[in-house]
């Protein structure tokens, strides 16, 4: 989801140790698998009509991906990470030292690695149609390729070097692998053709800021979204000519974009910004130039960088920010209602030979299962000067 500048960024019985522990798992001398915690706080069961305290906790189960950052470089770990749309327990992690890796998040193993460049891998897609196949893009150097990982080849993976899009923050590719674009710290974006690996167009100027990130719609390929640092979103139409002054949809925002995600349904778009700012815009034909509020508390800071997205379903939206250590859960349907919690706040000082004496956690990204709507990421970072970042599997128990 980009790299905003100054920024330090129901149960399934497939998912082994969310909710769920192999039997052949390591245990401790109680019988519980390493790692897992599970959070049950006493309430009754919740209707969609009801509201919980800004302090409620959700039941949720938890454990950390030693996997993500095991074996890394002294300024490794991982930067940012994307769930594979078909293979429920396979994941595509981009680390800070430039290097990609195929986890399995169900055993905690890495299956997969190949290093792409030196500079921390800030964009992921993974193809649609063809799961064995990702783009992948680095920051400053803008490096740019495909790459092929062979589930019955565990090691090393294939790749394609492409026409690099420097200082890129982010990258999408659309629901019929036809295309994928590219954003960067610039007001340009990028399209290229999957098939070729050719860039086929530079639109230019579409902001008059930064470009954060852009995301393709979930089901139109000719639709995407760019989240911008000059306070709009806007959504564009491919069919059209991409000018800019003529976006398809214009939505003002109360602060800088940090993201942007259309919903399951395309049928809105959730923009996140700075501390409290987070709001949902209807893609309906009538227009919905305000949209609505999410009731989040705030914080009064400007380093305060949001990122959102919704559930699987498309019933829930969770968002996180960078000076927290708290992940919220709140209805889609207006008006959001706070559905509860999950704190962070510990989890990877508690861990093993951890160095990051008394630093803070906080939530740098956060992804979404695209089938599982119970199912989440959040990639933990801590505050101090060399942080070490991993990432946590989180499975609600609602």
């Amino acid at each position: 989801d980009g790299q905003v500048a100054g920024e330090a960024a129901a149960a399934s019985s497939t998912c082994a140790g969310i909710g769920h522990a192999p039997e052949e798992a390591p245990a401790d001398s109680h019988g519980r698998q390493r790692g897992l915690e599970r959070i049950l706080p006493r309430r009754p069961a919740l209707t969609g009509a009801q509201e919980v305290p800004m302090d409620e906790v959700v039941p949720h189960s938890r454990r950390l991906l030693l996997a993500s950052s095991r074996g890394v470089l002294p300024r490794g770990g991982v930067r940012q990470f994307e769930f594979h749309p078909t293979r429920p327990g396979t994941l595509l992690a981009g680390r800070k030292d430039g290097i990609v890796a195929v986890l399995d998040h169900e055993a905690d193993a890495q299956t997969h690695v190949l290093e792409v460049d030196s500079y921390p891998i800030l964009g992921l897609a993974w193809l649609h149609a063809q799961p064995q196949w990702a783009v992948v893009g680095a920051s400053q150097s803008g490096t740019t390729c495909m790459v092929r990982y062979d589930e019955s080849k565990p090691g090393c993976m294939e790749h394609v070097r492409l026409e690099p899009f420097p200082h890129l923050s982010s990258l999408s590719v659309c629901c019929t692998d036809d295309f994928f674009m590219t954003s960067g710290f610039c007001v340009d974006v990028g399209l290229y053709d999957v098939v070729t690996g050719r860039r086929m167009n530079t639109f230019r100027g579409l902001h008059q800021n930064f470009i954060n990130i852009l995301r393709f719609s979930n089901c139109s390929p000719h639709l995407f979204a760019t989240a911008s640092f000059d306070h709009t979103c806007k959504v564009w139409d491919l069919r059209e000519p991409v000018v800019a002054n003529q976006p398809a949809r214009l939505f003002a925002t109360d602060t800088l974009n940090v993201m942007c995600c259309f919903s399951p349904d395309d049928r809105h778009i959730l923009c996140s910004g700075v501390d409290k700012a987070l709001r949902q815009f209807s893609l309906g034909h009538g227009r919905d130039p305000l949209g609505t509020r999410v009731p989040l508390p705030t914080l009064n800071s400007d380093t305060n960088y949001r990122r959102s997205l919704y559930l699987a379903d498309g019933e829930l939206m969770a968002t996180a920010a960078t000076n927290e250590s708290l992940l919220r859960l709140y209805t889609t349907e207006a008006p959001h209602r706070h559905r509860g919690l999950v704190d962070f706040q510990g989890m990877l000082s508690r861990r093993p030979n951890f160095s990051g004496q008394q630093a803070e956690e906080y939530v740098q990204s956060l992804r979404c299962h695209p089938t599982d709507p119970r199912l989440l990421g959040a990639l933990l970072s801590t505050s101090d000067p060399n942080p070490e970042s991993y990432i946590a599997m989180l499975r609600l128990e609602m």
